[in-house]
């Protein structure tokens, strides 16, 4: 097992040997036996023990086994109680969720401030076969069939080539001390129920069950690689990012080859499901539909879906009191200052208006536009017009639309900022003083 257990770590390039690895040790077999393992190898450790209390006398017996053996070998001990059940009610999570949180918060405060290079974990192959099968079970892509990952970002599991059965036989050998945890044999936990009901028989089928497993997850793993490679070549043909906007080419995605994956690996990431994939390709012609996660937002365009992160509600109102003057916005600032001479030219981009500052009157209010809101744009010889109708003819998706910002004096709007300002404000021949006001950022 010892010798077994080198060859991995380094045919895995795991760890380097001068690195200082931090043990999560709960007190069971497979935690006694991977710091057993470590001792002896030689290899630069700490002990990390969190004591959930959820056990009673049982939880205490756990930490002092873990403590003594630590104390024996003279490794770094640190340990600590979590009031799990308290923490779980307040926050109105269940109790695996909670100690899970708990405890990686711990693990990660306790490596910076002890300088550890990885957290090791003790699962194994069995677990990486229960956990598939536990995906399988409640749906999964093909990620949800690679397993527990080998090493993942500063997690690392060095036990994943061993069996139970072989972890088992090694802390009878060795005669390595660990406790039982009751709540393992109990069929309430969906792991549990695999562990003793699903899995027995189909090692009755294959008795090598662990073994052909651990071969079948090396092929999954490469048809991973070879599926995100794929998928990225779909990707960046379709994709592209334009300041806090996603966009996503919808004709280059309904020609696809297996399109909802293509768009499931797309959106999964911003917090979107299966379900949403089925859902925006119902609404994939229907401009303006609009899907919602926890943290972001997509909206079906004319050619692209638009993805974005939700933004808080807090609404833009703010004055121009005086002149000159310079204002932040959420994006950027707007200046407004005085010309007394007349530029050499009018057209100036759509970022900056231009208005006779006689027909204006301080102060001016900057705020979102709301429906309802009118205007006369320049150029149309005085013609009212909708605000929501004019950013629809200036083809503005509904993110851009959101942003869109006006400027009004008197409860007149003098420009609909960034776009087009107002026939009514417009400088002529007889203007005086010239107000130019700029939209920066």
């Amino acid at each position: 097992m010892l010798a077994a257990f080198k060859d991995y770590i380094e045919q895995t390039a795991l760890f380097s040997p001068t690195d200082k690895i931090l043990l999560a040790v709960s007190g069971g077999v497979d935690s006694m036996v991977m710091a057993s393992l470590f001792h002896a190898a030689g290899f630069k450790f700490g002990i990390a023990h969190c004591n959930f209390q959820l056990r009673g006398a049982a939880s205490d017996a756990d930490e002092q086994l873990v403590k003594a053996q630590a104390a024996e070998w003279d490794v770094p001990f640190h340990v600590i109680q979590f009031k799990t059940k308290e923490e779980s009610g307040k926050q109105q999570k269940s109790t695996e969720l909670m100690a899970r949180e708990l405890r990686y918060k711990w693990f990660a405060e306790l490596m910076e401030s002890f300088d550890y290079q990885l957290l090791a974990t003790a699962h194994h192959l069995n677990d990486s076969l229960e956990t598939l099968l536990y995906n399988l079970a409640k749906g999964t892509g093909i990620r949800g069939l690679h397993g527990i990952p080998v090493k993942n970002d500063k997690i690392i599991r060095p036990l994943s080539f061993a069996t139970r059965e072989q972890i088992e036989q090694y802390a009878e050998t060795e005669k390595i001390p660990f406790r039982e945890d009751a709540s393992n044999k109990s069929l309430e936990h969906s792991r549990n129920l695999i562990r003793h009901k699903v899995v027995p028989p189909l090692k009755q089928i294959n008795p090598s069950l662990e073994q052909t497993f651990s071969k079948t997850l090396k092929q999954l793993k490469e048809t991973e690689e070879l599926f995100l490679w794929a998928v990225k070549q779909q990707h960046q043909k379709m994709i592209t990012e334009e300041a806090d906007v996603v966009k996503v080419n919808m004709v280059d995605l309904k020609n696809a080859v297996a399109k909802s994956t293509v768009l499931f690996e797309i959106i999964y990431k911003y917090g979107f499901n299966a379900d949403h994939v089925d859902q925006i390709f119902r609404a994939i012609d229907n401009v303006g539909a609009q899907f919602y996660s926890k943290s972001h937002h997509i909206v079906v365009g004319r050619k692209e879906l638009l993805i974005q992160r939700k933004k808080s509600a807090v609404a833009v109102w703010t004055k121009i009191e005086m002149l000159p003057e310079t204002i932040n916005l959420p994006k950027g600032e707007l200046s407004a200052t005085i010309l007394k001479k007349r530029p050499a030219t009018l057209n100036l981009g759509k970022a900056v208006a231009l208005v006779d500052l006689a027909k204006v009157k301080l102060p001016f209010i900057v705020r979102k536009w709301k429906e309802g809101d009118k205007f006369q744009p320049l150029g149309m010889k005085g013609k009212s017009k909708k605000v929501s109708e004019f950013l629809r003819d200036e083809k503005l998706s509904l993110f851009e639309k959101e942003a869109v910002l006006v400027l009004e004096s008197e409860g007149a709007i003098v420009w609909v900022v960034g776009h087009r300002s107002d026939e009514r404000f417009k400088i002529t021949k007889d203007t005086k003083e010239i107000l130019r006001i700029s939209r920066l950022g």
